[in-house]
């Protein structure tokens, strides 16, 4: 497993992976799944074929809310800011993330580790 320096994707090397599952035990992000049938971990790679031909990835394009957007990170950086910090994600120190959040003003701080990330609408209360 690495990551690119260009774009911040992190992807796993099908040719060099034996299926050990240490990606999925270290992943602070939860990420890496194990294909028991292929025997090799596997996660998002960001619809790579579809970076290739300048189209961007399938959740942005599906998105209802229009929440998320995909692109390099300065240009990003420049139209939402810079915060990449919100609870129960690690802390940005420890895995440099390429990602952008704009935090729900009642978000908690990484490191908090009460609540949960969640779609108000995905979710019944009792």
């Amino acid at each position: 497993m690495h990551k690119r320096k260009d774009d911040g994707l992190v992807l796993v090397d099908g040719s060099v992976c034996v299926g050990c599952r240490y990606c999925e035990m270290r992943c602070p992000y939860g990420a890496p799944q194990f294909d028991a049938q292929a025997n090799v971990m596997r996660k998002c790679d960001g619809c790579l074929d579809r970076l290739e031909k300048n189209l961007r990835p399938v959740c942005v394009d599906s998105c209802p809310q229009r929440a998320l957007d995909f692109g390099p990170i300065d240009e990003l950086r420049a139209k939402y800011g810079t915060e990449n910090q919100i609870a129960p994600l690690p802390a940005a120190s420890f895995t440099h993330p390429n990602l952008i959040i704009k935090p729900h003003p009642k978000a908690r701080p990484t490191g908090d580790t009460e609540g949960a990330i969640m779609n108000i609408r995905e979710v019944r209360h009792a």
